[in-house]
């Protein structure tokens, strides 16, 4: 397989140079480099310890404000599994994953609404190809800072596919997409262990 299409819009690419899957939109490869990127706060003592020990802390997805973002139901489950048999997982929790939001936007008053509790919050400005995190030993298995990409519907995709897990955490449907967002997706050694330092 060289490709996956989501939507008219959207596709994944397998990239033969570097052996990653990209995704594509309207046939051009979307960048993998943001030049700034924004976090919005909320004004509170948990934000303020964060700005003033730089870190991030890396959100559980079952406590996003959207419950369709992560979804786990877009990985189709193969398995012949007796439905009886199957232990249902709480709803886009994931034990092992850590999620921090950035944005390529500063002037959208929804984002003020949204994220700085009615415009009474602040945010932070990063070189978005300068982000360096400064995790501590074994904290993390792997991390990746990624864009967000917004199609019109979501479509499902097989467990077995190299990208599964990446498509799941970065798909959101398409009136999110004023967000403009980007990610630190993070594989974390222990659950509980999800400030990550910058």
């Amino acid at each position: 397989m060289k490709e996956f299409k989501i939507d008219d819009e959207y596709t994944i690419v397998h990239n033969c140079d570097t052996g990653h899957w990209d995704y594509h939109k309207n046939q051009q490869s979307l960048s993998k480099e943001a030049e700034v990127l924004y976090k919005f706060y909320s004004l509170n003592i948990n934000n303020l310890d964060a700005l003033l020990n730089n870190y991030f802390y890396l959100s559980n997805p079952v406590d996003f404000n959207d419950p369709f973002d992560c979804n786990i139901n877009l990985i189709e489950n193969n398995d012949n599994v007796e439905i009886e048999k199957l232990q249902i997982p709480q709803r886009n929790k994931y034990g092992n994953i850590g999620v921090f939001s950035f944005s390529e936007t500063i002037d959208n008053h929804l984002m003020w609404a949204h994220y700085t509790n009615n415009y009474q919050g602040f945010a932070l400005k990063f070189e978005g190809n300068n982000i360096q995190v400064l995790p501590r030993s074994g904290q993390l298995k792997k991390h990746t800072l990624t864009r967000v990409i917004y199609p019109t519907t979501l479509k499902p995709i097989k467990r077995e596919f190299p990208f599964a897990q990446h498509y799941v955490f970065t798909n959101k449907l398409n009136h999110w997409s004023y967000e403009k967002e980007w990610r630190i997706i993070a594989e974390l050694s222990e659950e509980k262990n999800r400030i990550l330092y910058y």
